[in-house]
């Protein structure tokens, strides 16, 4: 990567620093409304940054090189879903640790060593090239579903710029650019006050889902819930 243009990340990275405490002490609401202030802080103008041209592998008009990256310079790091070490995850929160994905073996029962159970398998593979995270080695699609393995990022789930739905889930429709359409509605939910830095998921305080969060999973998997189903993708 060009020099000046890694001097130019870092400086935005220090910006950064400003917006995850803004964004730690408001609602997510506050950040991702579509307001112009926000812009800046995802994309760049113009495909470049002092007049050096991103990096050909950075998807376009992007800070980082994906969506997913985007996100992950405020949500991922040790306080955020990512974390930087999978011995020392960070606290639950929403949906969950990430980090398991750069684990090569999560297997730490008495078999570990003798039957490895790779990160990838710990939960949804987003790709992420600055976490070094690639696309599900095992699965090309959902398993009980048909989303691409190989495109599966934050905006997989989530609208960046913001929704009325929980947790700005995808609703009904194109998601990501169009490459896959949801079929249902974001489920209705109450979640714990993201602005709270106590609000911690646990067995006393978690998520609430109201109705309909197994058809929103379905968008992607089917119907595993449904003995009926026939797949070996099932949650008992």
């Amino acid at each position: 990567m060009n020099k000046r243009i890694t001097k130019n990340y870092c400086s935005v990275g220090l910006a950064l620093a400003c917006c995850i405490a803004f964004c730690a002490a408001t609602p997510a609401m506050a950040f991702h409304d579509s307001g112009a202030a926000s812009c800046g802080d995802c994309h760049v103008m113009h495909g470049s940054i002092d007049g050096q041209s991103l990096p050909a592998e950075a998807d376009p008009l992007l800070l980082a090189p994906t969506a997913t990256d985007v996100c992950l310079m405020c949500h991922g790091g040790q306080e955020g879903v990512f974390g930087n070490n999978p011995m020392d995850p960070p606290d639950e929160r929403g949906a969950g640790n990430f980090v398991f994905l750069l684990e090569d073996n999560i297997n730490d029962g008495a078999d570990g060593l003798s039957n490895p159970i790779a990160g990838e398998t710990a939960g949804h593979s987003v790709i992420s090239l600055d976490f070094g995270v690639g696309a599900d080695t095992r699965l090309a699609y959902s398993p009980g579903g048909n989303f691409p393995s190989d495109k599966l990022g934050c905006t997989s789930c989530h609208d960046p710029h913001g929704n009325s739905g929980f947790r700005m889930l995808n609703g009904v429709g194109p998601v990501q650019d169009g490459i896959f359409d949801f079929t249902y509605p974001a489920p209705n939910a109450v979640g714990l006050d993201v602005s709270d830095p106590l609000a911690i998921e646990s067995p006393d305080q978690h998520t609430a889902y109201l109705q309909g969060m197994s058809r929103w999973c379905a968008n992607c998997h089917g119907f595993y819930h449904d003995e009926s189903f026939g797949s070996d993708f099932e949650h008992d």
